[in-house]
């Protein structure tokens, strides 16, 4: 065990009996947290591997579209959250269109 482990155990010795198992329940789910996200990554990581090989591939046939920064942002949204997103990018572009014609 390191030293600044230890040091933090000595310093939730002196907390309360309740405080003392908030610090252990926090810790252990930090750790499994940790376990969960390095086997994730482990797992993807021939995935990704392929994934960017196909990236290239397109990209060196010429098979690529350009994105502008606004739309790489609503694909990442659109991956992350799901299809509730669009609705948000409807509502974005009508502002915009709103915002241009009013100037």
């Amino acid at each position: 065990m390191t030293t600044l482990l230890e040091t933090a155990f000595q310093k939730a010795s002196t907390l309360s009996e309740i405080e003392q198992n908030r610090f252990a329940k926090l810790f252990m789910e930090e750790i499994a947290s940790e376990k969960k996200w390095d086997n994730l990554f482990g797992q993807s990581e021939d995935i990704l591997g392929d994934m960017a090989d196909m990236v290239l591939e397109d990209y060196n046939n010429k098979d690529t579209t350009p994105l502008s920064q606004e739309q790489l942002w609503f694909l990442i949204l659109i991956k992350t959250f799901g299809n509730s997103t669009k609705s948000y990018h409807k509502t974005y572009e009508n502002k915009q269109k709103n915002s241009i014609v009013s100037l």
